[in-house]
């Protein structure tokens, strides 16, 4: 064929191909339908034929439209699909085909349902029964061999009893007759992160020209088109490369597509150029004096990446001390949490008073660490917040004898001072080492509007309780703290080696009581917040809520190290057994606990009722069922999320969750009759750790009534190169998904009824799309200055990685009556997994002199996260809060569902002006201000 003849086929050709860029087969295909513009196909469906020219050629389509029902909206088939319902004749006609036709494909949402696929030989004049696929109800995807070079045209049909969605449609060309000869050409320009490489067709073969180009690979030494690829033009062409780490050999070579199939040319290769240090500028700090532990202050400093020397930063952040030219080594670091797309991210810095630092940002990449300049602050006095209620001092060298929980003269017993305190006072718990041997019960309330709080102060305040006596692990009754009361906040204090329970949460039973006391006690155990405090070394659960405890907020907490005697029973976190409603964890690790990181077995057969639940935002599970790193516990399950049991129902909401290394299975539905609602959740595994270890092991039938509902979540893994495959599915063989790799098993079992995934991927979310699969340890690093969690390179996404954008929104809702923030993105769409390639939202710095009206209340939490409430609102009602500054210009825009939610980040710092409004009308304003 003449190159002026290929050229126009090409030109016709290019907008139906647009979507084969990401097509992993050699395959030469007419065309792929996504179903995504929903321009080029019925928005609603009708008796009469409707005719599209897109893509590739005419299509034709009788009562078939566009859907955008989620539940049927699988892994891979975007955000709409081809609604064919059933008993009304519906179908669609596929476009010309003039090369015959090899197979057909396409995705089907439901599974289970009847799709007849007719073929034409006459463009369609008249047609021929080909078959009845039975849609395919695990994987979704559906493929019907046709190989015929007389057919030039197909119809799809629903002709069964139940409704239909169609997606991905494709079909493939019989490929006959001589490949293209491709010339690989030489690479020029060779930069840091690509090259140009070039290439020519030498000989088109004795078929049409479908796509041609070059395909390379960093792995692979013999490239295909599966992996990456770039299509050109013209011929002779030229394609740059970029995208690729600096010092890494890339593997290239042309290749072409036509009727015959794929030819290439000869392999050949580069090297990037080697990595060189970053440059990066230093941002001036922004001082806050308020002090949260009344010894130190915040100051906000960053930086901007200007180049990143053609490498990734592997740590970033900022670096200070008293003396000039801090370093890494020497100094103190800020780690940063996230770069944005202008190359900038901050760090929080805590300060001493009165002191004068040196700062300057950093960031190490594979070429070493540099510096961005050198700038310095002056800190002045501490500013100390007011609190209403009178203060009550304790401290580790206090009497309770001779004290009167003043500064001067301090309790030492926090029992003493809990048992004086009244709504609105505050316990400061001088830092230190309080030696107890008896149980803190705290059985009176604070209100609304007045917490009683118990701060540490100067430090961390360490409750060891390594004084009480001996208990076995049944019916223990010496835990660390029970909690009793509502409207308590606990902030950085310390429980550890308590003989039970680090801190138990729960309504009080009285001696010789029942379920219904219990039941009645409404006033108690509710509406508590426990942050930045850590249970470790205690007998049983580190912070175990039950009794109908509900409406507790836990943020930003670590639980680890605890063992039973047993070494078997000890969970991280265990809102279970008879817990209560509403209770939210944030921010929270869990790790080398004896049993589960979180364990949210339910029993309903205390008398309580079931169908309780529980949110958990960005928290993590790593190595329980361990003894410490190293140990594995000789019994208990070992699960990261324990998320329910067949005993009753419990609803577990989840966030932007990880669960990495853990003993048995990182998330595990253990026979949940509840909800299980995950998105953008992460799972990994190590054979080595168990040959049943598994990283997700949803496979159970699910009770009536509720839902497994997996969004955007991953499994980091070796499966595609490891598995066996089954010959007569093309899938993995039943049950040994992961058995053969390095990274342990998968199951989640997609033909439940009630189980849905959207936009997950379990598969091909290989180590290689992540910056880090090993350094699993940097998710227990210690915690910023502010409490938030540190910033790690484990399991984050590279640059190039395929699962960038490809996820699905998922807004903020109202489930089960509970507020549930949606999943906040860079790009067109949510990236894959637990981590957004790009973040470094700060939250709120500081927030003080709250004003609130008779509609509005504002909770600000120690480390600076803000809740806003509406009064008296209904749990289904929609709301909008609008953030102005004090010049009136807007900052934030923030919709959500219910009665609380938290506010966006707010950045900088003055008077800001909260607006909440429902679009009927109702109006309700607040001021803060931000230091």
């Amino acid at each position: 064929m003449a190159h002026s003849l290929l050229l126009r086929t090409v030109i016709a050709l290019l907008t139906s191909l647009s979507v084969l860029q990401a097509y992993c087969q050699d395959d030469p295909l007419y065309f792929t339908h996504d179903f995504e513009d929903k321009s080029i196909y019925p928005s609603s469906r009708t008796a009469t034929e409707q005719t599209f020219n897109a893509p590739y050629g005419e299509w034709i389509y009788v009562n078939a439209s566009s859907s955008t029902n989620s539940s049927y909206l699988r892994t891979g088939m975007g955000t709409r699909d081809l609604r064919m319902p059933k008993n009304i004749g519906s179908y669609v006609v596929l476009p010309l085909l003039d090369r015959g036709a090899k197979e057909l494909s396409f995705m089907e949402g439901r599974g289970d349902r009847s799709i007849t696929v007719y073929t034409s030989e006459d463009g369609g004049k008249t047609w021929t029964l080909h078959s009845t696929v039975a849609t395919d109800k695990t994987s979704y995807t559906n493929h019907v061999a046709i190989s015929n070079i007389k057919v030039n045209r197909i119809k799809l049909a629903n002709e069964g009893t139940a409704d239909a969605d169609v997606d991905n449609i494709q079909v493939s060309i019989l490929a006959a007759g001589t490949k293209a000869t491709m010339r690989t050409g030489d690479a020029t320009d060779i930069t840091k992160n690509g090259a140009t490489v070039e290439g020519e067709i030498l000989d088109t073969g004795d078929k049409d020209m479908v796509e041609w180009g070059v395909c390379w690979s960093t792995e692979n030494s013999i490239p295909k088109t599966a992996d990456y690829k770039q299509m050109a033009t013209e011929n002779p062409f030229q394609i740059k490369i970029t995208g690729i780490e600096a010092g890494t050999t890339v593997y290239y070579r042309a290749y072409a597509i036509t009727g015959a199939g794929t030819g290439y040319g000869e392999v050949s290769t580069f090297s990037t150029n080697d990595a060189t240090m970053a440059m990066l500028s230093t941002t001036e700090a922004i001082l806050n004096s308020t002090s949260t532990d009344h010894s130190t202050m915040s100051a906000y400093s960053g930086g901007t990446i200007t180049d990143n020397g053609g490498a990734t930063p592997i740590l970033y952040g900022v670096v200070y001390g008293t003396n000039v030219l801090p370093t890494t080594e020497k100094s103190t670091k800020a780690i940063g949490n996230g770069i944005d797309a202008d190359g900038s991210f901050n760090a929080v810095m805590r300060l001493l008073p009165n002191t004068t630092y040196y700062y300057r940002a950093f960031a190490t990449t594979k070429a070493g660490t540099a510096y961005g300049d050198e700038r310095s602050i002056t800190t002045g006095d501490l500013v100390i917040p007011d609190f209403d209620g009178q203060i009550i001092h304790c401290a580790p060298t206090g009497n309770d004898e001779t004290g009167d929980g003043s500064e001067a003269a301090p309790f030492f017993s926090l029992q003493k001072a809990a048992d004086m305190a009244q709504a609105g006072d505050t316990i400061f718990m001088m830092a230190g080492t309080y030696v107890y041997d008896a149980r803190i019960n705290i059985l009176h309330n604070g209100r609304e509007d007045a917490y009683i709080n118990v701060f540490a102060k100067g430090g961390r305040a360490v409750l060891d309780f390594s004084g009480m006596p001996y208990h076995s692990h049944s019916d223990n009754p010496y835990q660390g703290i029970r909690l009793c009361g509502s409207y308590w906040h606990f902030y950085r204090i310390d429980i550890t080696n308590a003989s039970d329970n680090g801190m138990l949460i729960e309504r009080n039973k009285p001696d010789g009581g029942t379920a219904q006391d219990i039941i009645n006690a409404t006033d108690q155990a509710h509406d508590n917040i426990i942050e930045e405090c850590n249970f470790y070394r205690n007998g049983d659960s580190g912070l175990q809520m039950k009794n109908l405890a509900s409406n507790n907020r836990i943020i930003n907490c670590d639980s680890y190290l605890n063992c039973d005697e047993g070494q078997g029973d000890a969970d991280g976190f265990a809102p279970k057994i008879s817990v209560g409603d509403g209770n939210y964890f944030y921010g929270c690790r869990a790790w080398c606990n004896s049993d589960d990181g979180w364990d949210v077995f339910y029993k309903k057969d205390g008398g309580f009722g079931d169908n309780m639940t529980v949110i958990l935002e960005e928290c993590l599970t790593y190595k329980n069922g361990f003894l410490d790193e190293n140990t594995i516990a000789p019994s208990g399950n070992g699960n990261g999320f324990k998320m329910g049991s067949d005993q009753g129902a419990m609803n577990l909401y989840m966030n932007r969750c990880l669960a990495v290394c853990n003993k048995s299975k990182g998330f595990d539905q253990n026979h949940n009759a509840g909800d299980i609602i995950m998105n953008n959740c992460t799972g990994m595994t190590l054979k080595s750790i168990s040959d049943k270890a598994y990283s997700y092991r949803i496979y159970e039938s699910i009770a009536d009534g509720h839902v497994v509902r997996l969004t955007n979540c991953i499994a980091i893994n070796d499966n595609e190169a490891t598995d066996k495959i089954d010959t007569s599915t093309g899938l993995p063989k039943a049950g040994e998904e992961g058995k053969y790799g390095q990274y342990g098993r998968f199951q989640v079992d997609t033909s439940l009824n009630g189980l849905t995934t959207t936009t997950c991927e379990f598969r091909k979310a290989s180590p290689d799309q992540f910056i880090d699969t090993e350094n699993h340890a940097m998710l227990i690093a210690p915690r910023n200055d502010d409490g938030s969690l540190p910033y790690s390179t484990f399991a984050r996404i590279k640059d190039e990685s395929f699962l960038i954008d490809k996820g699905t929104p998922v807004e903020a809702t109202l489930y089960r009556g509970i507020e549930v923030e949606g999943i906040a993105y860079t790009g067109t769409a949510p990236d894959l997994g637990a981590y957004e390639k790009e973040t470094g939202t700060t939250g709120i710095k500081s927030t003080v002199a709250t004003e609130e009206t008779n509609n509005l209340r504002i909770t600000t939490t120690m480390g600076g996260r803000v809740m806003l409430t509406v009064c008296n609102a209904s749990g289904t009602q929609h709301f909008k809060a609008i953030v102005y500054d004090e010049n009136g210009r807007l900052t934030a825009n923030h919709d959500f569902v219910g009665t609380t939610t938290m506010l966006p980040a707010i950045t900088g710092k003055g008077i800001f002006i909260i607006r909440v409004e429902n679009g009927n009308g109702w109006k309700a304003t607040a001021k803060i201000a931000v230091r």
